[in-house]
C-alpha cells in the first residue's frame, strides 16, 4: 500500500459500518420459514392427485428450497468476508478477513448506485442493489445492505466523491463540450437521451427525484406546444453528479 493511500485515513473516522446483523438474522429466519413451508407442502400435501396439481406442488417446493439455499449462501458469504467500511475525511478503508484496502477520494472516477428499497404502505420491507466505486473504469469498492446503515454510507460516498469529481464535469461543460452520463448527454443548450431531446430554455417546470428527471416544457421547435419528458437515470454512472448538475443549472436558469 502506497504512502498516499495510507495518508488518506487518519485517526478519527467520520463513520464506521460493519455487518448488518439484523439483516443476517432476518434472512436466516426467512430461509427457515421457506424450508418449513416446503416440507409442509411435500409431506402434508404430497404429490398425489391430478398431474397439474402435483406438478404445481413440486414447482413450489423446488422454488422454496432453492430460494432458502440462496439466502443461506448469501449469509455464509457475508460472514466469511466479515466486511467493514471506515469513512474518513480524506478517504475510505475497506477491511475484510482477506485483507485491507484504502483509497483517497480523488482516486475514484465513477460511482454507480443500483440500490432500491421496496416499501409497503410506506414501510421499508426489503433493500437490494449496491454502491460501486470505480478507479479508472475498474470496480474497486462495492458495498450494499449487508452493512449497517447502508443508506447513510451511500450518502457519504456520494457526498465525498462529488466534492472531488465536480470540477471534472463543470470545466468541460463551461467550455461547451457535451457531458455524458451513461445514455444521457448534457449540453449547454439541451439534454438528450437517445432520440429524446429537450432545450433548457423551453423548460418551465421540473421534478427531480431519485432515478428520474421529469420536465415540463414549451416545445419551441413545434410552435410552443406544451409537452412533458421523463429522463430515467437509475443505475447511471455518477447519477449523483448528474442530479446535482441538472438541479443547479435549472435553478440558475429559473432564478
Amino acid at each position: 500500500m502506497n504512502r498516499s493511500a495510507r495518508s488518506a485515513t487518519g485517526p478519527k473516522p467520520i463513520s464506521e459500518h460493519g455487518i448488518n446483523w439484523f439483516r443476517i438474522i432476518r434472512r436466516v429466519i426467512f430461509a427457515a420459514v421457506m424450508i418449513a413451508l416446503a416440507v409442509f407442502l411435500a409431506v402434508q400435501r404430497g404429490f398425489d392427485g391430478p398431474l397439474p396439481f402435483a406438478l404445481l406442488t413440486l414447482a413450489a417446493v423446488v422454488i422454496l428450497v432453492v430460494g432458502a439455499l440462496w439466502l443461506l449462501l448469501s449469509v455464509a458469504r457475508t460472514l466469511a468476508r466479515n466486511p467493514r467500511v471506515v469513512v474518513y475525511r480524506q478517504g475510505v478503508r475497506f477491511i475484510s478477513r482477506t485483507g485491507e484496502r484504502r483509497w483517497r477520494w480523488s482516486s475514484f472516477t465513477e460511482l454507480q448506485d443500483t440500490t432500491r428499497v421496496y416499501r409497503l404502505l410506506g414501510v421499508p420491507l426489503y433493500a437490494t442493489g449496491r454502491y460501486t466505486l470505480y478507479v479508472k473504469g475498474a470496480p474497486a469498492l462495492s458495498v450494499g445492505h449487508e452493512l449497517r446503515r447502508a443508506r447513510e454510507l451511500g450518502a457519504l460516498l456520494e457526498e465525498k466523491t462529488a466534492e472531488v469529481m465536480w470540477q471534472s464535469f463543470v470545466v468541460p461543460y463551461q467550455r461547451g463540450k457535451p457531458i455524458p452520463f451513461g445514455s444521457i448527454v448534457i449540453n449547454q443548450d439541451r439534454i438528450q437521451q437517445g432520440r429524446k431531446t429537450v432545450l433548457w430554455n423551453d423548460v418551465y417546470d421540473w421534478d427531480l427525484r431519485r432515478g428520474a428527471l421529469a420536465l415540463r416544457y414549451k416545445d419551441s421547435r413545434n410552435n410552443g406546444r406544451d409537452r412533458a419528458a421523463r429522463f430515467r437515470f437509475f443505475g447511471t454512472p455518477n447519477a449523483h453528479i448528474l442530479a446535482r448538475f441538472v438541479e443547479s443549472m435549472l435553478q440558475y436558469r429559473q432564478a
